[in-house]
């Protein structure tokens, strides 16, 4: 392997910024896109909900339509969450910056999550008496830690925005005059 330059590093360090720039702007993007893209497909599929099913005749499956809701719903509340769990994962790596800049040591390396999702003492005993099981309370965490992290919450949203435009087509298609 041949000797990087300078000049090698510096584009490097331009690319990358710049690459890192479009990442923060294409997922501020999708979020709202998850957004506005549920709240419209609940909106649309209400106002138009007379067109598709007659008066006087009943809605076949209507439980498809529910479902449909729900996941939308559930799109919004998850990508909302990640904007809160985003939010505590910076405020807490600005915390950690903060201490190790008094302690006057180096900012420790980024970590894939600094989120670390607490237990309440009463729930985590009771958790813990419920299953008979010491270390229920830790694997509980564990979970939690893995799935309320914006990596793993921000696809989710998609699929349950995906989902639910699918299944209110269905409805849609499931309800037309013959």
């Amino acid at each position: 392997m041949g000797e990087v330059s300078d000049e090698d590093i510096k584009v490097y360090h331009e690319q990358r910024a710049s690459h890192i720039e479009i990442l923060k702007s294409e997922c501020s993007a999708y979020d709202k896109a998850i957004l506005q893209l549920g709240a419209g497909a609940i909106g649309v599929s209400i106002a138009f909900l007379d067109k598709i099913i007659p008066k006087g005749s009943v809605a076949k499956r209507p439980c498809v339509i529910l479902a449909a809701w729900i996941c939308l719903a559930f799109s919004m509340m998850i990508t909302v969450g990640s904007y809160l769990v985003s939010q505590r994962k910076l405020r807490l790596e600005i915390d950690e910056l903060d201490e190790s800049y008094k302690a006057g040591k180096p900012p420790e390396a980024d970590r894939e999550s600094i989120t670390d999702f607490r237990i309440p003492d009463r729930l985590a005993k009771r958790l813990n008496e419920w299953l008979g099981d010491e270390t229920a309370e830790v694997r509980l965490r564990k979970i939690l830690n893995w799935w309320l992290r914006p990596r793993v919450m921000n696809p989710a949203a998609g699929v349950l925005l995906v989902v639910g435009v699918l299944l209110l087509v269905s409805f849609a298609w499931l309800n037309l005059p013959q």
